[in-house]
C-alpha cells in the first residue's frame, strides 16, 4: 500500500478531504509517533533503572550479611549457617526482576520504531484501526 492510497483510505474513513488529511492530520500523527517512542524509552529506562538498583541494593545487603555471618562463625557466636534471607530474595528475583527486566527491554525496543521511521509507525497505528 502507498502514501497515496493510505491518506485516501483515512480520509474516507474519517469522511473528509484527502488534502485535509495530508496537511492537518497526518503532521499531527507524525508529532504523536515521537511522543509514543519518547514517553516508552523512559519508562523503559525508568524500569531498567529501577531493577538496576534494586538489585543492587539486594547484592548490597546479601554481601553484607555473609560477611556478618562470616565474623560471628570465627567468633563462635553464630547460631546458624548461612544467611536465612538469601532464599527469599533469590525467589523474588526469579519472580518479580527477571520479568520486569525483559519488560523493559521490550519497551525499549519497541521505542525504537516511532522515533526513528514515525511514517512506519503511524502506517502500522492506522491499520490497526481501520
Amino acid at each position: 500500500m502507498d502514501y497515496d492510497t493510505l491518506i485516501e483510505k483515512i480520509a474516507e474513513g474519517l469522511d473528509t478531504t484527502v488534502e485535509f488529511v495530508s496537511h492537518e492530520i497526518y503532521p499531527i500523527l507524525i508529532r504523536q509517533a515521537y511522543i509514543d517512542g519518547i514517553i516508552r524509552m523512559v519508562g523503559g529506562l525508568l524500569l531498567l533503572a529501577t531493577v538496576a538498583v534494586i538489585g543492587y541494593k539486594a547484592a548490597k545487603y546479601l554481601i553484607r550479611e555473609e560477611r556478618e555471618l562470616q565474623r560471628k562463625k570465627k567468633e563462635g557466636i553464630a547460631d546458624f549457617e548461612e544467611n536465612e534471607m538469601a532464599g527469599p530474595i533469590f525467589l523474588f528475583f526469579i519472580v518479580i526482576m527477571f520479568p520486569a527486566t525483559i519488560i523493559g527491554v521490550l519497551i525499549v525496543l519497541s521505542s525504537i520504531t516511532p522515533l526513528l521511521n514515525p511514517d512506519y509507525y503511524i502506517i502500522e497505528e492506522i491499520l490497526k484501526h481501520l
